[in-house]
């Protein structure tokens, strides 16, 4: 039993320092020092597991509970961003509605073994669009001409990046609008100012590097519910490409923050981080704006519609000029993510 002992406690306390390191992960640049940035994707279960151990030496030896403990104490100032308790899905009074979706260019919608658009399934999905998700504002990220083309009747207005993959629809009118090159072609930002009643707001619209491991993640994933041995190449290539992605993604949130930051009007962005909430990405983002999750969420999160648990990459941000009202995720399959909505009242 001694011996038992023993190794649980040295468990724990390598659970507790690879707690720690993921604690830094919002600060620490994966321009510089990449791994910190991993660890960020796995940061609820770090948790759970040192809650584990916390209920384990409380009823077996409670005086080894208290590195545990310090630890969630810790994730207190960081759960926010992963778990939040009082939000509600609909508001009763509010100014006006703003969605982001990555549509995966409506993949959900082809006919199993095609490649081309079903009709019928194409009308369902516009009537989700319109009549369930219904917003006022709606930051789209892989869109295609299609799409877009898709919406115009229903949005006046429409602010596409040049190579269509990035868009923002709108029933305000366009004052003027831009992009932030991201030097590539699939992920961009575009940046549109609207004229909402007397005021002018901002709202950015951006799709960030993916990391391009869900195929290796999702065998991974079903070779483990099999209880098959997974191949280890198959790790090492989700440690190659997410080290170089989420370095591509470092420098494209410096590019969008250094344009917010020279910004004089309230902000809206809607945005495909490719990151999770705990991550340097959205730090660069959540320490000037409000994470519409993390005021008006309910629970834990999701908006990946694959196989990887809690992964919640899609964000809504809003300045302080906004006050959230509500948070929403609509679970339905058109694509690979699911949409997030909010309603907001300006602050005048």
């Amino acid at each position: 039993m001694k011996l038992l002992k023993n190794i649980l406690l040295f468990l724990n306390a390598i659970l507790v320092a690879v707690s720690l390191f993921a604690f830094l992960t919002p600060y620490i640049n994966p321009e510089k020092i990449w791994f910190f940035s991993f660890l960020g994707l796995f940061f609820p279960f770090l948790m759970l597991l040192n809650g584990f151990f916390v209920i384990f030496w409380w009823i077996f030896d409670w005086k080894h509970s208290w590195m545990s403990i310090i630890i969630l104490i810790g994730g207190i100032f960081i759960s926010p961003y992963i778990l939040s308790l009082n939000g509600t899905e609909t508001a009763d009074e509010f100014d006006f509605s703003v969605a982001s979706y990555n549509m995966n260019y409506a993949y959900g919608t082809f006919p199993e073994g095609s490649q081309q658009y079903d009709p019928e399934n194409i009308k369902t999905f516009k009537a989700f669009l319109t009549d369930t998700l219904m917003a006022d504002i709606l930051c789209g990220q892989e869109i295609n001409s299609y799409l877009e083309n898709l919406l115009q009747d229903h949005y006046p207005y429409i602010a596409s990046s040049p190579n269509t993959r990035t868009t923002v629809y709108s029933r305000f009118p366009v004052i003027q609008k831009g992009t932030i090159d991201f030097g590539g072609i699939t992920n961009s930002c575009v940046w549109v100012d609207l004229q909402f009643e007397k005021d002018t707001i901002r709202v950015y619209s951006a799709h960030f590097q993916s990391n391009n491991i869900t195929t290796e993640a999702d065998q991974v994933i079903e070779d483990v519910e099999r209880r098959q041995d997974f191949e280890f190449f198959r790790i090492r290539n989700i440690f190659a490409k997410y080290k170089r992605n989420v370095i591509i993604r470092a420098d494209q949130a410096r590019k969008v923050r250094e344009h917010m930051d020279n910004c004089p009007y309230p902000i809206v962005m809607g945005v495909d981080l490719n990151d999770p909430p705990i991550s340097y990405t959205h730090h660069k983002f959540s320490s000037i704006l409000k994470d519409a999750f993390s005021v008006q969420g309910q629970g834990f999160s999701s908006s990946y519609a694959g196989k990887i648990p809690l992964l919640r990459i899609d964000n809504l941000f809003f300045s302080k000029d906004f006050e959230v009202r509500s948070y929403k995720v609509f679970r339905k399959t058109y694509s690979d993510h699911y949409p997030v909505k909010s309603e907001v009242k300006m602050i005048r």
